[in-house]
């Protein structure tokens, strides 16, 4: 995905922390992808992870329909 598309950081930061238990302290847009919105998480620690959101229906599941978790 070329363009960041309105999410709001704060709620995203808190259910990071609240589902994964990580200390995510802030999210850098990455334009990569097609169908993704990408970011890179930084963590209270200085570890940094990546981020990969799909949409609720992402092209890869109807093009891959033997690969799971792929979009959810």
């Amino acid at each position: 995905m070329r363009y960041e598309p309105p999410i709001a950081h704060a709620p995203l930061l808190a259910t990071i922390h609240a589902a994964y238990g990580l200390p995510a302290e802030r999210l850098t847009f990455v334009p990569v992808g097609y169908a993704a919105a990408c970011y890179r998480v930084e963590r209270a620690d200085g570890a940094p992870l990546f981020l990969k959101l799909w949409p609720p229906r992402c092209p890869a599941r109807r093009t891959r329909p033997g690969v799971r978790g792929v979009c959810g």
